[in-house]
């Protein structure tokens, strides 16, 4: 019997087969792209005259655009196939200042979604992303840990630690000497008394980049010198030396979504569109670390999971993260026994393993390049996995990412 199906216009693999076939070609074949493929674009924030001249921009070349005016800016929703979409950058770039940066913005957006960002070398190891994600174990130096409630508080218990979770499978190490729990800040000295000296012990033992889990730049620069190579600013520039630090000592940035201050309570915030404000508040601190001399290569950003946002929130960033792949930077996703899977499960922590891993899955398939995990042992299995789904080939084994240095070519 037949058999009808319905092709995702997202699966370029099903279009390309379709395409491939003896009979289809010329003019059928153009016809059929331009039908099966198509985009649909968001711009935030342009005023009055500028969106009502894009509109008549968009309508020329036979796309739609709809506007959305709010408060004193206009937001506007663009549907338009690939050739009308290179027929608009063509007619912008040619237009007013003021149109030709939204027709360079949409070209920079749609090569970034259509890419993988740029590869990153550090502490002797090269994360490519064309051919997987990486898995990030988080080692936590503090007395109060929500996760494992201090049993890595000491140097010897957390570097021992974090070797197993080398041997794991953990491509990167994340130490933090402070909880993010409300009401459980320490001061910075006792921070770097924490994570100090984890850091030296483990940059003699191990060439798996570590990273600074850290919200203050004295710790962040205490860190670099004893041998970090990314800080992961929680508070994403909130103080401009780590911007500074990161650039003059060529290390990796992580930036997070991070609109408030510390220990506010998530249900306080409220989005018109979330995900239009994260990448806004991305886009912005990332340009903020390029001006500064950070290559944009060595910038991560990271939606924040469970900072600043209700567990309903939380889900929404899953479900849309492919809206940061516009942005042109590796993603890290921090979903690992974070409340809002206790929230859709009704299990406690220490218990959430396999809803982690049901949210790792799903995010590396939405566009994660980085996962942020404590169970390395069963999530980097699946890390490996998800890349043999994705690139229809086997995966390396854990540990195999080791490189001299990177070609040249894009930094």
């Amino acid at each position: 019997m037949p058999s009808v199906r319905v092709l995702s216009p997202d699966s370029a693999e099903a279009l390309r087969l379709w395409l491939d076939q003896p009979g289809v070609r010329g003019a059928k074949r153009s016809l059929l792209a331009r039908r099966a493929a198509g985009y649909w674009l968001g711009i935030d924030g342009m005023d009055g005259p500028t969106s009502r001249a894009l509109q008549a921009e968009v309508h020329a070349v036979g796309g739609e655009a709809i506007l959305a005016p709010r408060a004193d800016q206009v937001d506007a929703l663009l549907l338009m196939t690939p050739e009308q979409c290179a027929s608009l950058v063509t007619r912008l770039r040619g237009g007013p200042r003021a149109l030709a940066r939204w027709g360079a913005d949409i070209a920079a957006a749609l090569r970034s979604a259509a890419r993988p960002p740029l590869p990153l070398v550090l502490g002797g190891r090269h994360l490519d992303f064309s051919r997987r994600a990486y898995v990030d174990a988080v080692v936590n130096v503090t007395p109060d840990s929500f996760y494992d409630g201090g049993r890595h508080a000491t140097v010897p218990a957390a570097v021992d630690y974090a070797l197993r979770m080398v041997e794991q499978g953990a491509d990167l190490l994340e130490i933090g000497g402070e909880s993010a729990g409300p009401g459980k800040q320490v001061s910075a000295q006792e921070e770097v008394d924490r994570v100090a000296p984890v850091i030296e012990a483990l940059v003699r033992r191990t060439d798996v980049p570590i990273s600074i889990d850290t919200r203050r730049y004295e710790v962040a620069r205490v860190a670099v010198e004893a041998g970090a190579h990314i800080v992961n600013d929680t508070q994403s520039l909130a103080d401009p030396r780590m911007v500074q630090l990161a650039a003059e000592r060529n290390v990796g940035l992580v930036l997070m979504h991070f609109p408030g201050r510390p220990g506010e309570l998530p249900r306080r915030w409220r989005y018109h569109d979330l995900m239009a404000h994260m990448a806004s508040f991305l886009w912005e601190r990332a340009d903020r670390a390029r001006r500064a001399g950070v290559l944009r290569s060595r910038i991560i950003i990271d939606p924040g999971i469970g900072f600043h946002k209700t567990d309903a929130h939380d889900l929404e960033v899953l479900r849309r993260l492919p809206e940061l792949k516009s942005l042109g930077y590796a993603i890290m996703l921090g979903t690992s026994n974070r409340g809002f899977l206790g929230w859709a499960t009704g299990l406690p922590v220490g218990e959430r393993v396999e809803a982690t891993a049901a949210t790792v899955a799903y995010g590396i398939a939405q566009g994660a390049h980085i996962v942020r995990v404590h169970n390395v042992k069963e999530l980097a299995r699946i890390v490996h996995m998800m890349a043999a789904v994705l690139t229809g080939r086997p995966s390396s084994a854990p540990n195999t990412d080791r490189a001299p240095a990177l070609p040249v070519g894009r930094r």
